[in-house]
């Protein structure tokens, strides 16, 4: 499908083909356009559009971010300069924060981490794919006049940071494709161009770029965040050296700095301001969605956690749950896959993805190597492979390396194990000295050490005490009364006394 003025834009994109990326910006930028005299009418009406993406690090199909910058190249036609450090051209740039809302919650902890709650640059929106869609439409599909609507488009100049990467994820993961591009900018291309960076193989990288340009590099890898200083590093590049340095009275930074605050007013209606992620209702966030202005306390669970993990599926959606989506992922590591409690995995992953590995080493790299039972075997000859046997099942170790352990058990190679402590007697036989021995059948607890006590002093074993003699009898104490409790059969006094009665 074709515009009504294809052929004006067939005519522009054959124009910027001649031009190399910093000499299109300038175009665009009102700052060499008198240079080109012959230049189609329909250049000077030029959209640029800087576009950045953030996605997830465990998945490469997941799309969290878009950030948008836009700007005219008519609303430059009535700069007369650029104004100290590109003020002039910064001032009509707009910010826009689109954030996928299927996943929103999905974070980046390693090489990429950043968190959108620490945008600086536009107001952020919540989008699902459609919207997401007719959003990136609005903003490349710029109607050439407004008040005609007669599907006049103007041209757009696409503007990135490596740029091939974000075009690659817009057109795979969300299936758009601009139609009216003309000509694509790279900032890496326009650092080459007017000489800032001359590395042969590598190209610059957005934080050594923002750090040349003498701005603060803050909060970064947050998509809008990313394409703002994407779109000012650009303007920097290009502007004459007299609109730049010490010779101004505001600094670079305390231009940047408004220019936050001012895009904070650029207000657009595309998706949803606020989204839930715990209740999945739009108008409130998860922290003030309560009541007071409190926490959302709408009672959620999550049936995959209900399955896998079940201490842990409350107080989320299945739809935000982040360990579904790292085990749906395509970037998840060779067994680390999650395995279902108490069943048998996934084959040929998870631990013993290792040891089979290690089997398989052995087994391919020492094929004339004795069986594990043969006579004889050399580990000075053979070292890695007795590295290797740490790895491989139990009772499968080579002779004469490791001792064997048993199944199902991981030991150090030179564990002995203790003899078994005989506590416990069976029935029928005597536990120790002292102590008659149990009926068949019956369990028999120990609670501490037995052995045998001394009579009494003055009692005889076999003779009647001397309290049956017509001695007084001593006063009892605290060890006579323990001694009542005491075990019968320990005290052949006590059964004489016991047999008396």
């Amino acid at each position: 499908m074709s515009f009504p003025n294809q052929q004006g834009i067939n005519e522009v994109k054959a124009f910027f083909a001649n031009l190399s990326d910093a000499e299109v910006l300038m175009f665009c930028c009102n700052l060499n356009r008198d240079q080109y005299p012959n230049a189609p009418p329909l250049a000077a009406c030029a959209v640029v559009v800087c576009l950045d993406t953030e996605g997830w690090d465990a998945d490469s199909n997941a799309l969290k971010e878009v950030g948008v910058n836009t700007f005219e190249s008519r609303d430059m036609t009535a700069n007369a300069s650029p104004g100290p450090w590109g003020e002039n051209i910064l001032n009509k740039v707009y910010f826009y924060f689109a954030r996928v809302q299927k996943h929103a919650h999905l974070r980046n902890k390693n090489f990429s981490a950043g968190h959108p709650d620490t945008n600086r640059f536009g107001l952020q929106r919540f989008l699902t794919d459609d919207e997401m869609v007719n959003f990136l439409t609005s903003a490349f599909e710029w109607p050439l006049d407004a008040d005609a609507e007669d599907g006049r488009v103007c041209p757009v100049v696409l503007l990135g940071h490596a740029l091939q990467n974000d075009v690659g994820k817009v057109e795979k993961l969300l299936g758009f494709t601009a139609r009216n591009v003309v000509r694509e900018v790279d900032t890496q291309a326009i650092a080459r161009q007017v000489g800032h960076w001359n590395h042969p193989s590598n190209d610059i990288g957005l934080q050594r770029l923002v750090g040349n340009m003498g701005f603060a590099f803050r909060d970064p890898h947050t998509a809008s965040n990313d394409a703002a200083y994407t779109t000012i590093s650009a303007i920097q590049l290009i502007i004459d050296a007299a609109f730049k340095g010490t010779g101004h009275p505001r600094t670079l930074q305390s231009v940047i700095d408004n220019l936050e605050r001012m895009s904070k007013y650029h207000v657009w209606s595309h998706g949803e301001e606020k989204y839930c992620f715990r209740c999945g209702h739009h108008g409130h966030c998860e922290h003030n969605g309560g009541p007071n202005g409190g926490r959302c306390l709408k009672r959620v669970y999550c049936d995959w956690c209900f399955e896998h993990h079940p201490k842990a599926h409350r107080g989320h959606r299945t739809a935000v749950c982040v360990m579904k989506a790292f085990e749906s992922s395509n970037s998840s590591r060779p067994g680390r896959r999650h395995r279902k409690r108490g069943g048998p995995g996934v084959a040929g992953e998870g631990r013993n993805q290792g040891v089979q590995d290690a089997t398989a080493l052995v087994a391919n790299d020492f094929p004339q190597l004795p069986p594990a039972d043969g006579p004889s075997f050399n580990a000075r000859k053979h070292p890695d492979v007795a590295r290797t046997q740490l790895l491989k099942p139990a009772g499968q170790r080579l002779r004469g390396i490791l001792p064997p352990v048993q199944p199902g058990r991981r030991q150090h190679p030179g564990f002995v194990p203790p003899p078994a402590l005989p506590c416990l007697k069976a029935a029928g036989q005597t536990l120790q000295s002292g102590c008659p021995p149990t009926s068949a059948g019956a369990a028999f607890t120990l609670s501490k050490k037995v052995r045998p006590r001394r009579p009494r002093a003055g009692n005889v074993p076999g003779q009647a005490p001397r309290s049956a003699v017509g001695q007084p009898q001593r006063k009892r104490n605290n060890n006579n009364r323990r001694r009542e409790h005491s075990n019968p059969f320990e005290d052949p006094v006590r059964l004489d006394r016991n047999n008396e009665g």
